[in-house]
């Protein structure tokens, strides 16, 4: 396979498949979803290790960071909050078209998250699956 090929191949892997972009409702959800995405990281809380001494025993407190696994896929391990919500309100990009697909997984599939699990969107996958013809 020649270089332009694997690099045409990479770049439609990253992109939004037609079947969403060229539907207003359905980039419209997955917009929504990207805005819900935005909130979990803003509500996310770091990770702390630390001790508590109390005479002559030590406490170790530690809590478990809440920030979602996607924020580090996204940026290949150097994820922000910052950089994050940067993309989400630029609304284009690359980046933000890896943000989409994660977005578009998360309505087809549905998504565990720190208050449960969140089923698919039945009307998202109606609508990609059924367009309205116009």
């Amino acid at each position: 396979m020649k270089l332009t090929e694997r690099v045409f191949n990479l770049l439609e892997r990253y992109s939004l498949p037609s079947k969403y972009a060229d539907n207003d409702n359905a980039m419209q959800m997955i917009k929504q979803e990207v805005d819900q995405m935005a909130y979990e990281i803003k509500q996310s809380e770091k990770g702390r290790r630390g001790q508590f001494d109390h005479g002559k025993d030590a406490i170790r407190i530690d809590t478990k960071s809440t920030f979602p696994e996607y924020l580090q896929n996204i940026f290949n391990n150097s994820g922000t909050t910052k950089k994050f919500l940067k993309v989400v309100s630029q609304g284009k990009g690359k980046v933000w078209d890896r943000i989409a697909l994660i977005a578009i997984n998360r309505l087809e599939n549905g998504y565990k998250n720190s208050h449960g699990y969140d089923e698919p969107d039945k009307d998202f996958k109606s609508l990609v699956d059924n367009p309205l013809p116009f």
